[in-house]
């Protein structure tokens, strides 16, 4: 993954992009994962059209099937050298809705820097931008976060700071604080939110 909390889309501080309109899951899918070729790789995946969920990023609607829907393609390559991480992938959801991103990481040793950038459809005429950057620092068992997101397009912004603190090589506690700001969020998006727990990694 590209951004410091894994992509979850939880409270968390989490910034990552989203996906926007990327298919989550796919009915009747076919999926190809090559292996690594001097760090290179290549994800592929098609699907039938017929009764698909058209759920996905800000472009999600009611989970119902549509019968007359598109048929979902994604694809993606990775380069993978070292400390280095490069990846690029497109995908096209059931509502015909594409996404097309950039993502990358390198780790310096004292700090990993993470980057996403995704330009896709939330509707059948709206194009935006979304791009993020973020960190992770390891401190003996502490591993700090800290990113930033923005949703230019959207005129939405995300902060986000936390922590995870190891108990265990499988067991940690975390905790993530995440302010929302910009014309373009909701009243409630733009409360902060906290959240602390223990996690186990079976």
């Amino acid at each position: 993954n590209y951004e410091a909390w894994g992509g979850g889309d939880g409270v968390g501080g989490t910034v990552h992009t989203g996906g926007i309109g990327a298919t989550v899951r796919a009915n009747n899918q076919i999926h190809y994962r090559s292996p690594s070729l001097g760090g290179l790789s290549i994800n592929a995946a098609i699907a039938a059209g017929e009764g698909q969920i058209a759920t996905g990023g800000s472009s999600t609607t009611a989970a119902t099937a549509f019968p007359t829907s598109e048929r979902p393609v994604g694809f993606g390559v990775r380069y993978e050298a070292g400390p280095l991480s490069l990846a690029v992938a497109y995908d096209k959801n059931p509502l015909d809705r594409t996404t097309t991103g950039f993502y990358g990481k390198y780790n310096f040793g004292v700090a990993t820097l993470l980057g996403q950038f995704e330009k896709g459809d939330t509707s059948a005429t709206t194009e935006v931008d979304r791009w993020s950057v973020s960190a992770t620092i390891p401190v003996s068992a502490v591993t700090i976060k800290v990113g930033y997101g923005d949703w230019s397009d959207e005129n939405i912004k995300r902060f986000g700071i936390g922590g995870d603190y190891a108990l265990s090589k499988r067991t940690y506690t975390y905790a993530n604080l995440v302010k929302v700001s910009g014309s373009g969020a909701t009243v409630a998006d733009k409360k902060a939110k906290f959240e602390v727990g223990v996690a186990h990694r079976f």
